[in-house]
């Protein structure tokens, strides 16, 4: 088995652990779209030590959930959502800030 597939398995399970406690936690198939939404960030919050408290609340506001369908669909589909805005944030390379640069400018005479 290859290290990809390997990490394919595990993020599949990771992803399964998450839907099956918002699930468990969301015990009212009516349950609103809101609430049910904060519970989906809560839950993938709790287990991935990558995502902090600022970005669950970006993703609150980015994440859009849907109003209708089953609950299983719907809390898949947030997490889908929150996961991959989630990822594209990560895998965009930053600039530091100026604060940051260490580059030192070149003086004359030296």
């Amino acid at each position: 088995m290859s290290y990809t597939t390997r990490a394919a398995e595990t993020a599949s399970n990771r992803h399964t652990s998450i839907r099956d406690r918002a699930l468990a936690a969301l015990t009212d198939a009516d349950t609103d779209s809101e609430t049910m939404k904060a519970t989906v960030l809560r839950e993938y919050h709790r287990h991935h030590s990558s995502v902090s408290l600022e970005d669950v609340l970006e993703l609150n506001t980015v994440v859009t959930a849907p109003e209708q369908g089953p609950l299983e669909e719907r809390v898949a589909t947030v997490l889908a959502a929150a996961i991959a805005q989630h990822d594209s944030w990560t895998d965009t390379p930053q600039a530091p800030p100026a604060s940051e640069n260490t580059s030192v400018p070149a003086t004359e005479g030296y």
